[in-house]
């Protein structure tokens, strides 16, 4: 028994013609029955039921077919395995998000499809501040950070790749003085205190509030910085402000709170992914290209 008769006998049972399964499998329709033969031979039972215009499997042949078909799938995924061990490929990753970030809808579908591609590369998960994450990442200890792009680690060798956009929304709370009023716009925010969390303090950030004061027509917001994103939801909670957040923390946010919807062709914000060119792990460029 040769896999060429296998993988004959299996394309027969699939078409149900022998000339169709000779063009498939770029042979004579001749060489395709004298293989279907010798594995009916050495089998002991014969395999298909073949007239003058029709091919069917018999019942041993459909349990072979069967049979022979998770052979083929069960040695093609090993084969992949043992494949990526002799090339070293295998080892660990280290992926780093803020705290706030759904990361489950924002990667698992691609870390899903890695896992089937690279069973043997483990991913660990590190939730961390931002300042914390952009330490760990300059000191080579988080391998890809996932953040939003005004937070995201900017070391010399850093590359950064957008995967997700999404839109920011004025956030403001139920405490707050406009809460409850009909038909709010962006306008009736403009005499609030807006609240920021220090870690969001970078030029892109400060480039996406002037573009959404000019677009509405107010004057800049009074800014008032929190040492992080907890303390800026505990002030809009109790009317003290507002803030910006988009649709990728809101779905962290509790009932307290209310999001006002922005224009979307100026509120717009990528979430990104940001590696090391120079960090030696083999396994980071295999992960990036799944993004």
């Amino acid at each position: 028994m040769t896999s060429r008769q296998i993988q004959t006998f299996l394309t027969v049972a699939e078409t149900l013609n022998f000339t169709e399964a000779a063009e498939r499998l770029y042979s004579s329709q001749p060489s395709i029955s004298r293989n279907i033969s010798l594995l009916e031979e050495e089998l002991g039972f014969k395999l298909f039921e073949r007239g003058n215009n029709y091919v069917t499997l018999t019942q041993s042949g459909a349990i072979m077919a069967q049979t022979f078909g998770d052979i083929r799938e069960l040695y093609e995924k090993q084969h992949k395995v043992a494949s990526y061990l002799a090339q070293g490929i295998s080892g660990k990753l280290t992926l780093g998000f803020h705290s706030n970030l759904n990361i489950s809808r924002l990667c698992l579908e691609y870390l899903d499809r890695f896992r089937r591609e690279y069973p043997y590369v483990v991913i660990d998960f590190s939730c961390r501040s931002n300042a914390e994450l952009n330490r760990l990442f300059a000191e080579k200890q988080i391998d890809i950070a996932i953040t939003h792009e005004f937070n995201r680690p900017n070391t010399p060798n850093s590359r950064t790749k957008s995967f997700y956009q999404t839109n920011m929304f004025l956030l403001y709370g139920k405490r707050h003085p406009n809460y409850g009023k009909e038909n709010l716009c962006f306008q009736d925010f403009a005499s609030s205190r807006f609240y920021c969390p220090e870690e969001c303090d970078s030029e892109v950030f400060w480039e996406l509030m002037e573009k959404l004061t000019r677009y509405y027509q107010v004057s800049p917001w009074k800014i008032h910085t929190a040492n992080n994103i907890e303390t800026v939801l505990l002030n809009i909670k109790f009317g003290n402000g507002v803030s910006f957040m988009d649709d990728v923390i809101l779905e962290h946010i509790g009932e307290d709170l209310c999001a006002l919807p922005l224009d979307q062709s100026i509120s717009e914000v990528n979430l990104n992914i940001t590696w090391d060119q120079r960090n030696p792990n083999p396994m980071i460029p295999l992960l990036v290209r799944f993004f």
